[in-house]
Parts: C-alpha cells; sequence; structure tokens
C-alpha cells in the first residue's frame, strides 16, 4: 500500500494527535522507510499495519482498525504471514491486550503553540547532520536514527564539544514531536536539556499548533521541566517490546 492512500485511512479514522506515531509513519521522511500493509473485507479497507525500522532488530510496530476485531485480524494475518517477527510497541490502552506485551508507560505531553511566550536561548545554535549523528550515537541514544534531521530543526549547547541536545522527531500538518533530548553523562543537572527543548520549541511554534512529547512516567524530574515549560499530560501510553510468540 501507498503513503498517499495510507494518509487518507487515516485522515478518516485516526486522530492526528492521540495516533501521532501512525501519522508519522506515513509522513515524510519517515513514510520513505515505512512498511505498510492493509487489511481488506471486500471493497472496504478495514486496518492498516505499519513497521518503522528506527531500531532494525526491534522495529516500532503500529495498527489501526476500523475496530478491535479489525486490528486483531490484520495481526494474526501478519504473524502468521511471517511479516512480524519482533519489535517495540507505543500504544494507548485499549491495544495492550492485543500487543500482550509488557515494558514501562510514556506520558504523552502536548503544547498549545498559541500559548507559547518566546523568550531568548543565550548558548543554544542549530546543528547539522554529521555533528548530531556523531554526538548521539557516541551517547548512545538509542530512539535516534539519521534520516530525523530532515524533519525539523536540531539544537546543540557546547562546552569544548557538544554536551546537550534536542531536535525534532518527526512532523506532519498540526503537529511536531520533539524528541532526542539527550545530556551527556557529565554535564546533566545544569538546565541544558531544558534550553534545548526551548529552542526547538522555539523554532517550531510558527509552524504547527500542537508540540508533542513522550517522557517515561517514572521521570518525574523530566515532567516537572516540560510542564514549566508549557507542556500538559494527555495521556499514559504503554511502551514495550513485542515478540511473534506472544501475539493473541
Amino acid at each position: 500500500m501507498g503513503i498517499p492512500q495510507a494518509r487518507a485511512f487515516l485522515a478518516a479514522h485516526a486522530d492526528p494527535v492521540d495516533d501521532l506515531l501512525l501519522w508519522a509513519d506515513a509522513s515524510p521522511p519517515l513514510g520513505r522507510l515505512s512498511r505498510i500493509w492493509e487489511l481488506r473485507r471486500g471493497n472496504e479497507a478495514r486496518a492498516l499495519a505499519f513497521s518503522f525500522p528506527l531500531w532494525p532488530a526491534t522495529p516500532s510496530l503500529g495498527i489501526k482498525g476500523l475496530s478491535p476485531t479489525d486490528e486483531g485480524e490484520a495481526l494474526a494475518a501478519l504473524v502468521e504471514a511471517g511479516v512480524y517477527h519482533n519489535g517495540y510497541v507505543i500504544c494507548g490502552e485499549a491495544q495492550v491486550g492485543l500487543w500482550q506485551g509488557t515494558g514501562h508507560r510514556e506520558l504523552h505531553m502536548t503544547l498549545d503553540a498559541a500559548e507559547w511566550r518566546v523568550e531568548p536561548r543565550v548558548g543554544v545554535r542549530e546543528a547539522g547532520l554529521a555533528e548530531i549523528d556523531a554526538f548521539y550515537t557516541a551517547q548512545g541514544a538509542e530512539a535516534w536514527h539519521p534520516i530525523q534531521v530532515e524533519t525539523g530543526p536540531y539544537v546543540v549547547v557546547e562546552e569544548d564539544g557538544i554536551v546537550a541536545a534536542a531536535g525534532t522527531h518527526f512532523a506532519y500538518p498540526g503537529l511536531a514531536q520533539v524528541g532526542n533530548v539527550f545530556t551527556a553523562p557529565g554535564a546533566r543537572g545544569r538546565g541544558l536539556a531544558t534550553r534545548c527543548t526551548a529552542a526547538v520549541v522555539d523554532r517550531l511554534v510558527g509552524q504547527y499548533p500542537t508540540i508533542s512529547l513522550f517522557v517515561d512516567e517514572t521521570n518525574q524530574a523530566a515532567i516537572q521541566i516540560y510542564s514549566k515549560l508549557g507542556f500538559r499530560a494527555r495521556r499514559a501510553l504503554h511502551a514495550f517490546p513485542w515478540t511473534a510468540e506472544r501475539a493473541l
């Protein structure tokens, strides 16, 4: 199935904020890497399944159907066909039973761009792919993929080399997701991640009405920081590794 058809299905059946991961997988530049399958019943598309190889060993998985039954049938068909073997899932409460995984919970936080108050961000600059890739690779940042730099700005703080960075994880009309917020261990606790996050938001609010991010539900320090920046909790999501042996 092609990207235009997938986006048409999502436009009709998926929430542009709550189903943001599916929208991201069907939008450039991430859509170039996505694999998309369609479950049809007669002439009607009943479900879409997305696989995005952000982590090659455990690609992220997502399914959107017209009903829970459709989602279950789509997953079962892909498992039976040997298409899905293992991966990583972030989903809402209603789909936990579908995947039957265990892991941790992510808090989905959003910010209304109209409420953002821009302030100067001292000591932050935009960075290019080569230096960002070198920093994230050296720090072992797991959610980084070089294609993400095409989505939107990445910024850094330097102190004898890059010590903190943040960027745009993905974006599509209506929403941009801040991600890859990372500070080198020796520079933590000084507000550098906050400064980078705010600088990225500064650059996004003029283009996207909603700015979004995920944060581990147990990371209260980060949640407090994002709250001070104006982000508000929207819902809790489940994040866990998944294998075909556990399906259904």
